[in-house]
């Protein structure tokens, strides 16, 4: 009696996947999903051999969306953003939490662009620009019309 090799039957879904089969599920290229699972936490390297955690990945996608093809455009870190508007970092990520533009992920803060620039703009006063000839003008015309009066 030969022993047939039976295959194994796993009985839960994968967990882990390599990077090209992800390209297939995921929309992005390799470089921003090795980029968004190194910042996510969902990156292993076991011998030589890159794993990415399904669950974490799919969990941080869901969450911030494609991060690292966002950095450039719509993120900034916290010295970049206090360059932007003239303040030291403290001020600003105080000024990026109020805004509610401010999240952390895992060691790096960011900051949302877009967020920041509508809240500092919600700040600004308007200032209006007189025409000073006008304005002496009008000085003289009630200086006039008070020696009148």
């Amino acid at each position: 009696m030969n022993r047939r090799r039976s295959s194994p039957l796993f009985l839960w879904p994968k967990k882990f996947y390599r990077p090209k089969e992800l390209l297939e599920i995921l929309p992005m290229n390799e470089k921003h999903l090795l980029q968004n699972a190194m910042l996510c936490g969902a990156l292993y390297r076991i011998s030589n051999k890159k794993l990415i955690n399904l669950e974490i990945m799919l969990e941080f996608v869901n969450k911030v969306g494609n991060l690292a093809g966002e950095i450039g455009g719509k993120y900034c870190q916290v010295k970049d953003a206090a360059a932007y508007l003239g303040l030291n970092e403290d001020q600003t990520m105080q000024i990026a939490s109020d805004a509610g533009a401010l999240f952390k992920v895992r060691q790096l803060l960011l900051v949302d662009k877009e967020v920041l620039r509508k809240y500092v703009e919600q700040f600004k006063f308007k200032v209006t620009v007189l025409d000073i000839e006008e304005v002496e003008e009008n000085e003289r015309i009630e200086r006039r019309l008070k020696h009148y009066v």
